[in-house]
């Protein structure tokens, strides 16, 4: 016989399943927060005499979940608290909504923002979805977005009264009560000024770039692999940061271009924050030997550092390891081979983890050559002297480089322009005989 069900009979097995989807759903890990210092800016065009659109940079030092609300503002902050906008149309705030699938750390994200009647912002690569709130609304190249005497680019997340700061830049031009490239003590909202979040720490979550001797042009140099709290570090040095001056010629901030160069991920976050903190790392020749000197703070559970060494700055081999004993400083020598050689450090944890610190470079212990070089710092033209015939001189970057090769042909004194290269820091490696000369140069 066929039997027959009554809403009663099954109303239980369905309230059992109701309540079981329910508990399911409730227990589901919750999406973690965007938090401070998972995104950096790490660069930013502000000269542009002939466009409405400006450009900034960031990488993700975390990864960013999907459906996050950033938001990017160059305001003025004083006061604990974001100022009006500027009359001249050259301030504003825009959010940005991660999309589908998040951000992956270690991208690269560039904006590019016009200002106008209808401002707009976009991206490179195309990623989420950004809606200007408010601001950049000047016509003038030379205004908006940014103006030509740097800014400030604050990130947060939450609204504009309560905001939880993320990450903070600054390259303003006004002086007053400047203390590490930020303003303190406004009390009105002047032109091409900002104070710092009191949440956010220079150095590390902010970098201030600002005051009298800013620049309007900035674009992060530095080594690109570590883990977040070490690149945090990088990032919020300013010795690691390189500008240019001139009012035409902008920074190719693309992920893929000249200057982030290669794919995605451009960055390489290692590991978890590791239970040490460098603090320095140094070298020197004597004799046939290269010296290699590190300190180091709050080392815990820490396995090892291995010393790895490089001929050309690229590619680097292991030369040798040192156990970590809880010690704040450590010593390694090794053969100088009579070569320039590069050195870095790679310090691993108990679990694998590990980062790698900067790069220094180490010259073979001189035996009677002298090298000088003129002027220091130099803007356009450069000349080396030497007691002795010169063979070549070599220039690269402190990431080692190569970005300009002389042939010298024997003579002592060699004077070339190096107007093409970009203001910053570099190593002049100046060959006579068998011997290479390594020296700093600030080109500005």
């Amino acid at each position: 016989m066929k039997k027959s069900f009554t809403f009663r009979q099954v109303r239980r097995p369905l309230l059992q399943c109701f309540l079981f989807l329910v508990v399911c759903t409730s227990t589901l890990p919750a999406k973690a927060a965007v938090s401070t210092g998972d995104i950096a800016v790490i660069g930013m065009n502000c000269d542009n005499s002939t466009s409405l659109t400006k450009t900034f940079s960031i990488v993700a030092l975390a990864d960013l979940g999907a459906g996050e609300l950033i938001w990017f503002s160059d305001k003025a902050y004083y006061a604990g608290a974001f100022g009006p906008l500027l009359l001249n149309g050259s301030e504003g705030r825009f959010s940005w909504s991660i999309p589908a699938g998040g951000v992956a750390k270690g991208r690269v994200i560039m904006f590019s923002l016009t200002s106008g009647a209808s401002p707009s912002v976009t991206t490179s690569p195309v990623t989420g979805t950004c809606t200007i709130a408010e601001g950049w609304t000047s016509t003038s190249p030379t205004v908006s977005p940014f103006g030509q005497n740097g800014d400030n680019i604050l990130v947060y997340t939450g609204t504009e009264a309560a905001p939880s700061f993320i990450f903070g830049f600054n390259s303003g031009n006004n002086a007053t009560g400047s203390t590490n490239g930020w303003n303190t003590g406004l009390v009105t909202n002047p032109n091409g000024a900002c104070e710092k979040p009191a949440a956010l720490a220079h150095g590390t979550t902010a970098v201030g770039l600002g005051g009298t001797l800013h620049f309007d042009n900035y674009i992060y140099n530095g080594i690109r692999v570590g883990t977040k709290a070490a690149l945090l570090t990088l990032i919020g040095n300013p010795a690691n940061w390189v500008y240019r001056a001139d009012d035409a010629t902008a920074y190719d901030l693309a992920p893929g271009g000249t200057e982030f160069s290669g794919g995605q991920p451009i960055f390489t976050i290692s590991g978890t924050t590791l239970p040490v903190h460098l603090l320095s790392f140094t070298g020197n020749a004597s004799g046939n030997m290269h010296g290699l000197k590190w300190k180091v703070e709050n080392e815990t559970a820490f396995a090892f550092y291995a010393v790895e060494r490089s001929t050309d700055a690229v590619v680097f081999n292991t030369a040798g390891t040192v156990q970590a004993t809880g010690a704040n400083q450590y010593s390694f020598s090794n053969p100088s081979l009579h070569a320039t050689a590069y050195y870095r450090l790679k310090m691993v944890d108990f679990d694998g983890n590990f980062t790698y610190s900067g790069i220094i470079v180490i010259a073979a212990a001189t035996t009677g050559t002298s090298i000088s070089l003129s002027p220091n710092p130099v803007q356009n033209w450069l000349t080396v002297n030497g007691n002795s015939g010169i063979r070549k001189i070599v220039i690269t970057d402190l990431l080692g480089n190569n970005v300009l090769t002389i042939r010298a042909n024997n003579e002592q004194t060699n004077s070339f322009s190096i107007s093409q290269l970009k203001n910053g820091t570099y190593l002049v490696h100046v060959t006579s005989g068998e011997q290479t000369t390594v020296k700093k140069i600030i080109k500005q």
